[in-house]
């Protein structure tokens, strides 16, 4: 109620991008084999789990560009490098905070 059809368009937009982003990694994942038992141990060192995240990260990037295009989102090659440049940052916050989230 009180949404007209832009409004609809932007939610679905969301949407897509979101289902895109989360289907590109799970896909990543799998094919390189990250969601294995013992694939990475939280307290191995930042390099090592930096280098096995940074390996899904490649092939995820280009992947989520793609579902997006499947979606109908429109992208730019800014966009696109924004996506990828921010993803990569946000994985490597993640790889260094991580140990610090878990007890030993």
């Amino acid at each position: 109620p009180g949404m007209d059809y832009r409004d609809w368009v932007i939610v679905c937009q969301y949407f897509t991008c979101a289902a895109s982003v989360s289907l590109a990694w799970i896909a990543a994942g799998l094919v390189t084999r990250h969601f294995v038992v013992d694939a990475y141990a939280v307290f191995d060192p930042f390099p090592k789990r930096l280098f096995s995240a940074g390996l899904v990260w490649a092939l995820a990037a280009p992947l989520t560009q793609v579902f997006k295009v499947a979606g109908g989102i429109p992208i730019t090659s800014e966009s696109a490098l924004i996506d990828s440049v921010t993803t990569l940052v946000v994985i490597g916050i993640w790889r260094y905070l991580e140990p610090s989230l878990y007890r030993p």
